[in-house]
């Protein structure tokens, strides 16, 4: 996961009817994004992606399967639309795009200005989107009708998810693409709650170390099982006192999964739970 990530509740009260979750992953936002003295001054290793963006369709992809994990496997109706992360940001805050902030050290402001594609959805029926996040013993998890994730138009990273009974007024960014997403068949449907299962109790599964090599830093490596579907993701490492360069882990059930990185090529897996896989993917030059 790149940076820190914030949580935000747009209510005190964490159980109340009406609360919003903002989840942010990324270089650093807020408070703690004004603490450089310059502009022009640089905090971490965050390198803007490039190379050609993702289709409608594979952010679409992605967005259904983040829905599919938040317990809804009915039809869903879609909108879509592309704009700056900051823009992007500001809305799902509850804010005009007109007082985005893009200010601070100069690699946050380039994430800030970077594409990201904004997919907001709800569901037909009217259920609630239910995460499969880890939460106190006695209390309920965050519940809401509508569902936002932003994903970089390069990489399919989700920077921002975004949880709460209103819907985001996304027509703030440009014109939205509609679409409606018929109901995960079996095979989907059942990976999607294997992986929230893991995300509730992350030993039953078997971990996968990786390392891409040479190191690549931020390069997305997906686990796909063997109908395609993405079971876990995640950006490859810089190097820190806990990760080498270019290093991964992903979990996953038991069962025969793909591992694979752009430009660093694939391997099957065969995963068995409670047990460590160590893989490399070796990079083309």
């Amino acid at each position: 996961m790149e940076g820190w990530i914030m949580l935000r509740w747009t209510s005190v009260a964490m159980v109340s009817v009406g609360v919003a979750v903002l989840l942010v992953a990324g270089v650093g936002h807020g408070v703690a994004a004004h603490a450089a003295s310059t502009s022009s001054e640089r905090l971490t290793n965050y390198i803007p992606p490039t190379g050609p963006e993702m289709t409608s369709e594979q952010v679409q992809s992605v967005a259904v399967l983040a829905a599919r994990r938040a317990g809804e496997s009915g039809v869903l109706h879609l909108t879509q639309v592309k704009s700056n992360f900051a823009h992007a940001h500001a809305v799902l805050m509850g804010e005009d795009p007109s007082v985005a902030d893009e200010s601070g050290t100069s690699e946050r402001a380039e994430e800030m200005r970077s594409y990201v594609w904004v997919s907001v959805m709800t569901t037909a029926d009217g259920t609630l989107f239910s995460p499969n996040v880890p939460t106190p013993r006695g209390h309920a998890g965050p519940t809401g009708q509508a569902m936002a994730i932003v994903t970089d138009a390069h990489t399919g990273f989700i920077k921002e998810r975004y949880l709460g009974p209103v819907v985001p007024d996304i027509a703030l960014l440009g014109q939205g693409v509609n679409t409606t997403i018929p109901a995960a068949t079996g095979t989907e449907a059942g990976t999607a709650r294997a992986a929230g299962a893991l995300r509730r109790e992350p030993k039953r599964g078997g971990l996968i170390v990786g390392k891409l090599v040479p190191a690549r830093v931020g390069r997305l490596v997906t686990l796909r099982d063997t109908h395609g579907h993405v079971v876990d993701s995640m950006k490859s490492l810089a190097k820190g006192t806990e990760a080498i360069a270019g290093g991964f882990s992903l979990r996953a059930p038991e069962g025969r999964y793909v591992v694979s990185a752009p430009h660093c090529g694939r391997r099957s897996l065969d995963i068995r739970g409670r047990h460590t896989l160590n893989v490399t993917l070796r990079c083309s030059s």
